[in-house]
């Protein structure tokens, strides 16, 4: 494995997750690894089912019951988003390898100073601040109930034995809800760090790319002893024009190229590990949030009031944050403006020539879809936010005419 300068926190989570490889020496290492699988894969599947069963065997209400169906379908929709992340764990741990093998440090222009030490600290610590956020979301209402000393069940579900008969299955019962509520948290941060960490870490790269394109010629200015002025002097025209100079500067162009040419490879396979799984993620954050929000606005139970209203910001929030993370690698992955700052004008007929090819590859936009049918934007944001407010006023103003 290549040693990791970016995603530490990122791979971090993953393997808590089975979507990244663990080197372990020992079999002890491995042994514990797996039974870690086992109970981590049994907290999901034996909550999602007894939630479901709790569902089939009571009269149905969908005010009364909202955080039980809340429960279930997010249950389902984190298995489904898992899985589409699952089948394509290979091409995100070997993207994830690539990235760290080949992204440069920083800028190479010796006159615009800009390095990749930053995104790797903001990658990082968003992964460990999230994790802890949905962890955090995810036990709320279970400290709120503690705190209030209401001790029940953080976990409204079907269970094959009376919890009230013994104090004993009472206790257990109630440990193991909430590893499975602290495994919901944990995995939906690990579903949700992805696209965001990769996004900060990529546009940051691009943004070195734009600077090195916008000082090509300072760059090569700086290599061949020339001082570099704000306004170039007859004896740097000079040296412009020489023959050497053009040569060296075209060669420093062409690797700058090719660095823009593996970018665009790094977000096509972006494109094809997430497409499908953005779309999950969005369309189950979009169906939570208003089946969350509806539920907060007709509920009489003041109890759950907090837990609904916890749950709506930390899904809009997530929601924001993958909208907004495409955002930022659309704007850092615009080198437009950047390849036209640079004194293009200054170079030969070959180098100009180049440069118009570049400018038309450049012109294209890119964008993270969502299963391509929209974009990944702050703009898109907005229209799901208006959607959703929509459809909640729809859902709340069918409910009273029914009544």
């Amino acid at each position: 494995m290549t040693e990791l300068r970016y995603f530490s926190g990122v791979v971090f989570m993953l393997k808590l997750s089975f979507l990244y490889p663990v080197d372990t020496k020992s079999k002890l290492g491995t042994g514990l690894y797996f039974v870690w699988g086992f109970f981590y894969a049994a907290s999901f599947v034996t909550t999602f089912v007894q939630c479901a069963v709790y569902l089939y065997k009571t009269p149905f209400d969908l005010i009364e019951e909202s955080m039980v169906i809340m429960n279930t379908v997010i249950y389902f929709s984190l298995f489904v988003n898992f899985t589409f992340l699952f089948v394509k764990r290979r091409k995100l741990v070997e993207l994830v390898v690539n990235i760290n093998a080949n992204f440069v440090n920083g800028s190479d222009n010796k006159v615009e100073e800009i390095t990749m030490e930053r995104a790797a600290r903001i990658s990082d610590k968003f992964a460990y601040f999230w994790a802890l956020n949905c962890v955090v979301s995810c036990l709320m209402p279970t400290i709120s109930s503690l705190l209030s000393g209401n001790i029940q069940l953080p976990i409204l579900e079907w269970i094959p034995y009376d919890t009230q008969k013994s104090p004993l299955r009472f206790a257990i019962t109630y440990i193991w809800q909430v590893f499975c509520l602290t495994n919901l948290g944990a995995i939906y941060a690990v579903l949700d760090l992805v696209f965001p960490c990769i996004s900060v870490v990529m546009g940051q790269q691009f943004k070195i790319l734009s600077s090195n394109f916008t000082n090509n010629i300072n760059k090569t200015l700086v290599e061949s002893g020339v001082p570099i002025t704000p306004n170039f002097t007859p004896e740097t025209l000079n040296e412009i024009k020489s023959d050497e100079f053009q040569k060296q500067n075209f060669r420093y162009f062409r690797k700058n190229i090719k660095h823009h040419q593996i970018l665009l490879e790094y977000c096509d396979d972006l494109n094809d590990i997430l497409s499908t799984f953005l779309m999950g993620k969005i369309s189950a954050a979009i169906f939570n949030t208003l089946f969350m929000a509806f539920s907060l606005i007709t509920t009489g139970n003041h109890a759950m009031i907090f837990g609904l209203a916890s749950y709506v910001m930390s899904v809009t929030i997530e929601l924001f944050i993958y909208t907004y993370s495409g955002q930022i690698l659309t704007q850092s992955a615009d080198v437009l403006w950047p390849l036209y700052e640079s004194q293009w004008y200054l170079c030969d007929l070959n180098y100009q020539r180049t440069f118009n090819i570049v400018q038309m590859r450049a012109s294209k936009m890119v964008h993270t879809k969502a299963g391509n049918y929209f974009s990944m934007s702050a703009s898109s944001f907005i229209t799901f936010m208006k959607a959703l407010c929509s459809y909640v006023a729809l859902l709340k103003e069918l409910t009273e005419r029914g009544r």
